[in-house]
């Protein structure tokens, strides 16, 4: 049983879990259907959405970053709002500890931000992004048949996403990544079209191989 601690407690820690439907779209539920994962320690920045998570979920409530790690978790999950990321994970990766760390995309918010990050990611703390669309069964199916050409050389996309490039957006990069099609380029076109939720910005986009698309 892997001793597991949580920072963030909001939509995705375990709030989502009350929108309807059985399916496993948070962590906590994914750590409580899964067996391997015990959650123990749950930091927020607001106290009383940790105790009113904990109550629901388990664990105990750690006032800080720093008292979660003294209880030596052998894994922690980032789950809190983007702008708090950083500073969580520079805590934990220069900790010493011995564990792993998975946080939620985007990692961190801002360029600036991840030049920070990739300063101190030479301490030997494994850090995973959480891109399940990697895991898909349908996706990855779909992957296979476009690394395989059976559709064709690709010449243009266009990717939807209801929330924009940093929150859903870059599970498309990343899949096209995955599919043998990384990206070269991303712009702000600074236009807008309609889409289906509206008017909506559009990133223009080109891949390594110099095929051209947008998001």
């Amino acid at each position: 049983m892997l001793k597991t601690a949580l920072i963030g407690t909001g939509w995705i820690a375990g709030l989502r879990a009350h929108s309807g439907g059985d399916e496993v779209v948070t962590h906590a539920q994914a750590m409580k259907a899964d067996g391997r994962f015990e959650l123990q320690w749950v930091h927020d920045t607001s106290s009383e959405h940790a105790r009113s998570f904990v109550k629901e979920w388990g664990g105990e409530v750690c006032p800080s970053v720093r008292e979660l790690l003294a209880h030596d978790p052998h894994r922690v999950v980032v789950a809190s709002s983007t702008s708090a990321h950083l500073e969580a994970l520079t805590e934990i990766l220069k900790s010493g500890k011995d564990l792993e760390v998975l946080c939620e995309k985007p990692v961190v918010g801002t360029l600036e931000e991840l030049e920070k990050l990739k300063a101190i990611l030479k301490h030997e703390v494994p850090l995973l992004v959480n891109f399940p669309r990697r895991y898909d069964e349908a996706l990855s199916r779909l992957g296979a048949r476009v690394r395989s050409g059976e559709f064709g050389r690709l010449r243009h996309f266009d990717v939807l996403t209801r929330q924009g490039l940093a929150h859903s957006g870059c599970h498309a990069l990343d899949l096209m990544r995955q599919w043998g099609h990384p990206m070269a380029k991303v712009e702000k076109a600074g236009r807008i079209k309609k889409g289906t939720m509206g008017l909506e910005g559009v990133w223009d986009l080109t891949t390594q191989g110099g095929v051209q698309g947008d998001i």
